[in-house]
């Protein structure tokens, strides 16, 4: 059986990502050269977000990419050489999706700065990631798992935790 708690509802995961954007928007040097990268559905749903409240301090929006993680394939203008990147997903729990999103950029090692943004932290790293900004840090148990449901067209933004109960 898997028991289900509510960790942020729709009011609290758009408070966070407003400040989460502001947070990132004080450190942009340059908005011209700013990339905002989504990883894959989720990632980018709140990468858009992010991005819309960005772009009222910032007076433009920052480009905006999708890193599919799957796909690994992404256009030519979507460089990371001399940008400032800032890559966003929705939960940080092992660290292998910011890996592999990373890999999506061959020239990443010419980047100028490499950000990563979460709405979530659950701890349990096993690549040497961190985020310089989250939104909710939340450590779980292994058999805990945090969901995030973004869904663009009925409006409903929450976090959840499950975790698997034991029947008697």
């Amino acid at each position: 059986m898997i028991s289900e708690r509510i960790l942020m509802d729709s009011s609290h995961v758009m408070r966070t990502c407003r400040r989460m954007a502001y947070q990132l928007a004080e450190t942009v040097a340059d908005p011209q050269n700013l990339l905002i990268v989504g990883i894959n559905k989720r990632g980018m749903a709140v990468a858009r977000l992010i991005q819309q409240f960005m772009a009222e301090s910032l007076q433009a929006p920052p480009l905006l990419v999708n890193a599919c993680t799957q796909d690994l394939s992404l256009s030519p203008y979507e460089t990371a050489s001399g940008r400032d990147m800032i890559v966003i997903d929705d939960v940080l729990f092992s660290g292998r999706t910011i890996s592999a999103a990373l890999g999506c950029f061959p020239d990443i090692s010419k980047a100028s700065r490499i950000r990563i943004a979460v709405l979530v932290d659950r701890g349990h790293r096993r690549f040497p990631f961190f985020a310089a900004v989250t939104g909710l840090v939340y450590p779980t148990k292994f058999d805990e798992h945090v969901h995030v449901i973004l869904n663009d067209e009925s409006g409903q933004m929450e976090v959840h935790l499950l975790r698997e109960t034991q029947t008697a």
